[in-house]
């Protein structure tokens, strides 16, 4: 029999568990956003703020795969430990909290701490992240045209902000591959054994330290918004001002399609397109209703 089942049991259970054991880390009552929200859509972050039920809740895929993340954090986490204790003067805190600007709080997955003889101690803040096999061909260069994505830009500004917290010499964001890349593709494009099931960009201050003090900007004022009262649908659907998809104010102005709009001061469109982060946007039916709304009233 060929056909798989269409009422699997054993995946469906697992994947139920692990949406039952999915709750955000705590952290202190003053503070309101985290440092997962990087990068993410203002008024994204305003539904978070207020409290607003998702109208598109995480399902069962998206909880699988945020659970086999986990698992490999904690597989991390153990093997980092067991290299720092075999090594001399290094420190390893895990899951290591901080406080961002004024409003926001954030847990690093790992911050290394090594004391270099004739330079001194060292900081080395880093970010582990999971994708999907063709997700990670793209960020590695692995596509028709041979260009390297790098990886998501939320994950670079996330670890800047971190990175920036603890004033690290060194950011470095990881990702590791759902899906290995085979054997003749990862020889047809000469990467290396590790290259094809994870991947590693290192960062100095002088590349992240600005795109990190943007970005807490950016969530403080979201977050002090939200607090005088302004509703999710009056802060603007714009992205941070870095993003180097979307340009600086561009909105977006169709969250079904997620297509975003770019206009000039005298109301003509300088550019448009298109983000895949509606689609998995928690909020992309609310935030449609409420795009309408502005729209008929702008009308």
């Amino acid at each position: 029999m060929r056909v798989n089942s269409k009422q699997p049991f054993l995946v469906q259970k697992l994947a139920e568990q692990w949406s039952e054991n999915n709750e955000a880390p705590s952290m202190p009552d003053d503070k309101s956003w985290r440092g997962s929200m990087a990068g993410s859509c203002a008024r994204q972050v305003a539904y978070r703020l207020s409290d607003t039920e998702a109208s598109d809740p995480i399902d069962l895929a998206g909880f699988w795969n945020m659970g086999l993340g986990s698992m490999i954090h904690n597989e991390l986490e153990q093997a980092i430990h067991d290299w720092a204790d075999s090594q001399p003067n290094v420190e390893v805190i895990a899951e290591h909290e901080m406080e961002l600007g004024e409003r926001g709080y954030g847990h690093a997955d790992t911050l290394v701490i090594m004391d270099i003889p004739w330079v001194g101690k060292v900081k080395v803040l880093f970010e582990l992240k999971t994708v999907g096999g063709f997700g990670y061909k793209n960020m590695i260069g692995l596509n028709k045209n041979k260009y390297a994505e790098g990886p998501k830009w939320s994950a670079f500004v996330q670890g800047a902000m971190y990175a920036s917290a603890v004033d690290a010499d060194l950011l470095v964001i990881g990702y590791l591959a759902r899906e290995g890349v085979s054997k003749n593709m990862a020889k047809n494009y000469s990467k290396s054994e590790i290259e094809r099931m994870g991947a590693e960009w290192h960062y100095t201050k002088e590349q992240y330290m600005v795109v990190a003090a943007e970005e807490i900007e950016r969530l403080d004022g979201i977050s002090a918004a939200v607090a005088e009262g302004r509703t999710p649908s009056e802060i603007p659907a714009r992205f941070s001002k870095s993003d180097p998809e979307i340009p600086f104010p561009a909105e977006v102005t169709h969250p079904e399609k997620g297509a975003w709009r770019l206009y000039a001061k005298d109301g003509s469109l300088v550019n448009a397109g298109t983000t895949w982060m509606c689609n998995y946007c928690q909020f992309q039916q609310q935030c449609k209703g409420d795009t309408d709304d502005v729209l008929s009233r702008d009308a």
